[in-house]
């Protein structure tokens, strides 16, 4: 394409007029058939007497690399078990450098135990004559907010020894859109480095590249069946190239996989009966340990002024790893997906520079959505409940000025008019200028679970209920039975009492005042407990008069002061919720005396037409 052959003038002309001898950069470009490709060039210059003669450059296709960059950037939490199966060095540190999380491989590779690790800053273990231009690096991406940076520096592992790695270190920022700290995958980049360094005084430093990169040459001679292999060809097939002469028979029958070797043949056979000139596929092999491993190649074919296919160009590079990595992340989707089927749990992403929705399967279930279902930005709010539409709204929009987390409950109407409960949490990510760029929440279908908190609340509303019928029961026995029988023994000895005749023994007239008097006490405890069981002036007189005989009852027994304001007529209120209110008052008052030791009591009672309100302070 015009405008990436002009990117690439404009790379390689910059680097022609600066000092450096070897520069690293990405670049994206377009295939022939308009695909999107990145590309790695890793350029030294080549000099004769001082001067600059040509270059010499080593591309690699990261095309794949990159989307699985850009696919694994998205949800930190989505994929941290592939973050902690990688095979980089993964760790936060907070804004200042100091360590808060090491995945394994970090541990392994440092030696030292994961506690000890989190009292250490990152900047020790860089070597003291790198460390202030790695402080000022990472100082100035902190002071610009810039989301993430790319550096590659020194670093101390296990027993001291030092290692280069390339990291990718992502800034993170709190709730009001200030750095907290990093989020940084490193790369152990020593061999790149070492052939770095080698490929600036000699070419033959090549080949180790390709192998650092696991990727080999070949060509094939389709008139004379001759194959040539690079080293590193050999290497990845795990061949000695002392005994092992290829050809084209013995690499499709013994090299490639079983699976794939109709499909490779049939590929090159109709490419040349096409007059293709390229080749890009990938395959299988089978390494000479019987280990398999997946391969990307490509070939250039070249024809003749008659049409006819003479020799074949190519090169295969090694991506199982790669491939695996993309394999974890298809699972790791997978289960994501199916713990959210099974606890009725969606979510969703909004991105408000490009207008992109996303919704989860789960979240279309949730809504009776197909997966064809365009989702547009409206949507949400013409399945919300119309009683919960204007304070959901203002709720909404109110946390989104402030970007903070957003949490509720609300209920959504579908077309056939079921009715569901939705738990919502959702979270707004700003971009480094502090502008709203994307939303992204979950949402839970609790409609189970408010059915079981109203069936408990209907039941504990009965047991309530059959509580006090039982109190009341009680209350009507202890006065009527027990206190009726007390004040018969009390009459009689009020009888026995008056007809003491003159001369009768002392001891006995003594011990029937006693037994009246206790009598007496027994008969006032009898009331007193019926009364507290079921107060008969809350069922006769209504709530106000019990709350006063309730607050009569505890100045008997404290010194506390109270005042009692009651406004409203009760006489419309249902016995339960004056029940309730009763309690409520009576508990109050009871845990007042015991714990609260409180010289001053204030009770408000408003009974008003739509609620009823009772405040204790």
């Amino acid at each position: 394409a015009p405008d990436f052959q002009q990117k690439i003038k404009e790379i390689y002309f910059e680097f022609f007029n600066s000092t450096e001898d070897h520069f690293t950069t990405e670049v994206l470009g377009k295939k022939k058939n308009g695909e999107n490709i990145w590309l790695e060039l890793n350029t030294s210059k080549i000099k004769a007497d001082n001067i600059v003669t040509e270059f010499s450059t080593i591309s690699r296709d990261i095309t794949e690399r990159k989307e699985t960059e850009q696919a694994l950037q998205k949800s930190e939490e989505r994929y941290r078990l592939l973050v902690e199966n990688s095979t980089d060095m993964i760790y936060k540190t907070d804004k200042y450098g100091n360590y808060t999380f090491v995945n394994q491989v970090f541990i392994k590779r440092s030696g030292l135990t994961e506690a000890e690790i989190l009292k250490m800053n990152c900047f020790d273990k860089v070597p003291e004559e790198y460390r202030n231009d790695v402080i000022k690096f990472y100082r100035t991406q902190l002071e610009k907010k810039q989301s993430v940076s790319y550096y590659e520096l020194p670093c101390y592992i296990a027993k001291n020894e030092i290692i280069w790695v390339g990291q990718f270190s992502s800034l993170e920022l709190d709730d009001m859109g200030d750095p907290k700290g990093y989020s940084v995958a490193a790369r152990d980049i020593t061999e790149r480095i070492k052939a770095e360094n080698e490929l600036k005084s000699s070419q033959s430093s090549l080949a180790e590249a390709q192998k650092m990169n696991k990727m080999g040459s070949f060509q094939y001679n389709l008139n004379s069946n001759k194959v040539i292999w690079s080293d590193v060809l050999y290497d990845i097939y795990g061949l000695d190239q002392k005994i092992y002469t290829p050809t084209n028979n013995k690499f499709l029958n013994e090299v490639v996989h079983s699976d794939d070797r109709e499909y490779i043949k049939e590929l090159i056979d109709n490419a040349i009966k096409n007059n293709e000139s390229s080749l890009d596929y990938f395959h299988k092999i089978v390494h000479s340990t019987g280990e398999e491993k997946i391969m990307h190649a490509l070939a250039e074919i070249i024809y003749d002024d008659s049409g006819q296919a003479l020799i074949m160009n190519g090169s295969a590079q090694d991506v199982t790893e790669l491939y695996n990595t993309q394999m974890q992340l298809e699972k790791s989707e997978n289960r994501l997906k199916k713990s959210q089927e099974i606890a009725g749990l969606g979510n969703w992403e909004e991105n408000h520079k490009t207008g992109e929705i996303y919704w989860s399967s789960e979240l279309r279930k949730i809504f009776g959505l197909n997966k064809t279902k365009n989702i547009t930005a409206g949507l949400f709010w013409k399945y919300l409940h119309p009683d919960d539409l204007d304070w959901m709204k203002n709720s909404w929009l109110q946390a989104e000025r402030k970007m903070v987390p957003y949490r509720g409950i609300f209920r959504i109407k579908l077309k056939d008019g079921t009715i569901k409960h939705l738990s919502e949490q959702a979270e707004f990510m700003q971009d480094t200028q502090g502008n709203l760029f994307k939303t992204i929440g979950t949402v839970h279908d609790v409609t189970q679970i408010r059915e079981y908190q109203e069936k408990l609340k209907n039941l504990s509303s009965h047991l309530q209920n059959l509580q006090e019928e039982e109190r009341s029961r009680i209350a009507r026995e202890i006065h009527d039975e027990l206190g009726q029988n007390l004040t018969s023994i009390n009459m009689e000895i009020d009888y026995l009492k008056s007809r003491g005749l003159k001369g009768a023994d002392p001891d006995i007239l003594e011990r029937l005042n006693t037994l009246g008097e206790l009598v007496n006490q027994t008969i006032k405890t009898t009331r007193r407990i019926s009364q507290e069981l079921r107060p008969s002036i809350l069922d006769d007189l209504g709530l106000k008069s019990a709350l006063e005989w309730q607050v009569s009852q505890y100045q008997k027994r404290s010194d506390s002061i109270l005042k009692v304001n009651m406004i409203g007529d009760d006489e419309n209120v249902p016995t339960e919720q004056s029940t309730a209110i009763f309690r409520i008052a009576q508990e109050s008052l009871t845990n007042i005396a015991r714990h609260a030791e409180a010289t001053n009591i204030e009770i408000h009672l408003s009974i008003e037409k739509l609620f009823i309100k009772l405040e204790i302070k």
